[in-house]
């Protein structure tokens, strides 16, 4: 029994921590994606089609919905991520997109750019040092605020920005490539993976396993007491 009680404990904490390092989105379920009137699902990937050198960066994108995987994630939590992408007529073209929102759904209030991304072989990654900017959504004007160098810097730098600023509650929405409007017309582009890492996932499930784990490191003191 109480070798039991040890390898539950050891056996919980174990997936806690493991589902705590990457969440990882492979198409296997189109209803945990956005994506533009262009894109079509397939069985492990997505294609999106050229949009035209007068198409909306939105229309090029696809975005996994963060919160299929991670309730309430918070930007401060993300480390890092990437894609994986092929058939690209313009890599240049290609960033990433970070959309932010209060209850971590649709209705996003903050968008963050994140480019350029380091590419090699259609691999687009970054990390905390990757140069980025945040946007915020103008209701007035039904877009989104344009570049501003004092929103700018590395990944970190932004994360930083929005955690002492006006949107430190909200909860990372949507993750991402878009193409950018400058060369769409040469940039279709095939998505077979999107990965977010984290430094902590809230996750119920993850959660649940650590309180099991601790739970049963509990039980186990307890019957060598006796």
């Amino acid at each position: 029994m109480k070798r039991l009680l040890l390898v539950t404990a050891v056996i919980a904490l174990l997936c806690a921590s493991v589902a705590a390092q990457a969440l990882v989105w492979n198409f296997t379920d189109a209803g945990d994606y956005y994506a533009g009137s262009n894109a079509t699902f397939t069985a492990g990937s997505a294609s999106v089609a050229s949009i035209g050198t007068t198409g909306t960066k939105e229309s090029a994108a696809v975005l996994a919905k963060v919160n299929t995987l991670a309730y309430h994630l918070a930007v401060g939590d993300i480390t890092g991520g990437g894609f994986t992408l092929s058939a690209i007529g313009n890599p240049t073209a290609i960033y990433g997109s970070l959309y932010l929102s209060p209850d971590g759904a649709s209705g996003s209030d903050v968008m963050i750019n994140i480019s350029p991304m380091a590419n090699t072989g259609g691999v687009y990654t970054f990390d905390l040092t990757t140069d980025a900017d945040y946007r915020t959504w103008d209701g007035s004007a039904g877009n989104w605020t344009a570049f501003n160098a004092a929103r700018s810097g590395s990944f970190s730098d932004v994360i930083g920005m929005i955690k002492v600023g006006a949107y430190s509650n909200d909860y990372a929405a949507f993750f991402g490539p878009q193409a950018s409007e400058i060369g769409t017309s040469s940039t279709p582009f095939t998505v077979t993976r999107i990965q977010l890492n984290t430094a902590a996932v809230p996750e119920p499930m993850s959660i649940l396993l650590g309180i099991m784990g601790l739970s049963s490191i509990a039980g186990f003191r307890k019957l060598r007491r006796k």
